[in-house]
Protein backbone atom coordinates (compact mmCIF):
# COMPACT_ATOMS: atom_id res chain seq x y z
CA UNK A 1 0.00 0.00 0.00
CA UNK A 2 1.41 3.03 -1.28
CA UNK A 3 1.43 6.32 1.62
CA UNK A 4 1.08 10.25 1.17
CA UNK A 5 3.53 12.04 2.93
CA UNK A 6 1.07 14.30 3.96
CA UNK A 7 -0.82 11.56 6.18
CA UNK A 8 2.31 10.77 7.82
CA UNK A 9 2.87 12.63 11.43
CA UNK A 10 5.81 11.75 13.56
CA UNK A 11 5.71 9.98 16.86
CA UNK A 12 5.24 13.26 19.17
CA UNK A 13 2.17 14.86 17.23
CA UNK A 14 0.60 11.72 17.09
CA UNK A 15 1.05 11.61 20.60
CA UNK A 16 0.04 15.07 21.41
CA UNK A 17 -3.38 14.17 19.21
CA UNK A 18 -4.01 11.65 21.77
CA UNK A 19 -3.66 14.15 24.62
CA UNK A 20 -0.43 11.68 25.89
CA UNK A 21 3.24 14.28 27.02
CA UNK A 22 5.37 11.72 26.11
CA UNK A 23 5.91 8.96 23.08
CA UNK A 24 5.81 6.04 25.12
CA UNK A 25 2.11 5.37 24.57
CA UNK A 26 2.16 5.50 20.84
CA UNK A 27 6.00 3.11 20.71
CA UNK A 28 3.57 0.78 22.87
CA UNK A 29 0.41 1.10 20.41
CA UNK A 30 3.11 0.08 17.62
CA UNK A 31 4.34 -2.95 19.70
CA UNK A 32 0.61 -4.31 20.03
CA UNK A 33 0.24 -4.03 16.56
CA UNK A 34 -2.80 -1.18 16.73
CA UNK A 35 -0.58 1.12 14.82
CA UNK A 36 1.71 0.96 11.76
CA UNK A 37 5.43 2.33 11.95
CA UNK A 38 6.45 3.78 8.52
CA UNK A 39 9.53 4.94 7.74
CA UNK A 40 10.31 8.13 5.06
CA UNK A 41 13.30 8.03 2.60
CA UNK A 42 16.78 10.16 4.31
CA UNK A 43 14.95 10.09 7.53
CA UNK A 44 15.84 7.87 10.57
CA UNK A 45 12.79 9.45 11.88
CA UNK A 46 9.55 6.53 12.27
CA UNK A 47 6.16 8.01 11.07
CA UNK A 48 2.31 7.60 11.84
CA UNK A 49 -0.50 7.83 9.53
CA UNK A 50 -2.99 10.06 11.01
CA UNK A 51 -5.73 8.40 9.65
CA UNK A 52 -4.85 5.42 11.02
CA UNK A 53 -3.91 7.33 14.25
CA UNK A 54 -7.58 9.14 14.21
CA UNK A 55 -9.35 5.77 13.78
CA UNK A 56 -8.48 4.51 17.30
CA UNK A 57 -10.18 7.48 18.38
CA UNK A 58 -13.56 6.58 20.04
CA UNK A 59 -16.45 8.66 22.02
CA UNK A 60 -17.38 7.45 25.43
CA UNK A 61 -20.72 7.34 26.45
CA UNK A 62 -21.74 9.05 29.11
CA UNK A 63 -25.37 8.36 31.15
CA UNK A 64 -27.37 10.50 32.37
CA UNK A 65 -27.23 8.65 35.58
CA UNK A 66 -23.17 9.59 35.53
CA UNK A 67 -24.07 12.96 34.81
CA UNK A 68 -25.91 13.68 37.80
CA UNK A 69 -23.60 11.74 40.18
CA UNK A 70 -21.18 14.03 39.08
CA UNK A 71 -23.24 17.39 39.37
CA UNK A 72 -23.82 16.17 43.21
CA UNK A 73 -20.26 15.38 44.37
CA UNK A 74 -19.29 19.10 42.88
Amino acid sequence: MKQSNFNLINFSHAARILGYKSNAPIKKLVALGKLTEYSVPDSTRKMIDRIELEALIKPIQISENNTDENNQKK
